[in-house]
């Protein structure tokens, strides 16, 4: 059977998750960098003209929260039962939401709002905002909460899953925008989290490989 094949920008970007899913489940993959000619071009094997686009031995597909989910089932990082996974979706919305906020609230304005950043701070962040009535569902406090319902260090009592993984590279994220310092003062469970998930030996010997792009998002 032929590797998996991820194709994407050559960037970290929303691929992120999936690559580190792979590591994880210590799937070996190849990685190609679109060519976004045939991204626009291409609607039988990039239906909404975006990656990533995901290959394997069962689907062509495209979506990243789809491509993480179909990873997550295939090599068991979904959660034992189905109460686990159905916490991993909960973490993985709830991430969406953070994704979602920090994009259009923060990241697409700061050039021109440089009160942008902190707004978003106060907003999704500091904790004294977790019980405002403008959260939307999107603040960090949510996610630490759940993780506290744990006693394994990770969101589900099983270990590792795709929710771990998805809050790391949220935290990753955020991490081109606020200090790493400042996050582990606010949100030190979830960056605890964070430092766990990198740590692990398959996903620490990913970040060390040539599969791993340097640069979080587009320069």
């Amino acid at each position: 059977m032929s590797k998996p094949k991820l194709i994407y920008f050559n960037i970290q970007g929303r691929a992120e998750p999936i690559r580190l899913a792979l590591a994880a489940a210590g799937v070996d993959f190849d990685f190609e960098v679109v060519d976004k000619t045939a991204m626009k071009s291409d609607a039988e094997h990039y239906p909404f003209h975006q990656v990533p686009r995901y290959i394997d031995d069962e689907v062509d597909m495209v979506q990243s929260m789809g491509i993480l989910r179909h990873v997550a089932r295939k090599h068991g990082l979904y959660g034992r039962d189905h109460a686990e996974m159905a916490r991993v979706e909960e973490v993985i919305e709830g991430c969406n939401d953070l994704y979602m906020k920090l994009f259009v609230d923060c990241l697409l304005k700061i050039k021109e709002d440089p009160g942008a950043k902190e707004a978003y701070w106060a907003a999704r962040i500091d904790p004294a905002s977790a019980g405002g009535p403008a959260t939307f569902g999107a603040h960090m406090a949510f996610l630490g909460r759940l993780l506290a319902r744990s006693s394994s260090g990770y969101f589900l009592e099983s270990g590792l899953s795709v929710a771990d993984i998805n809050v790391t590279v949220m935290l990753l994220f955020h991490m081109e925008v606020f200090s790493r310092e400042r996050l582990a003062e606010q949100c030190p469970s979830l960056m605890a989290l964070h430092d766990r998930v990198l740590a692990l030996p398959r996903i620490a010997a990913y970040l060390a490989s040539p599969l791993h792009p340097p640069n979080m998002l587009f320069g």
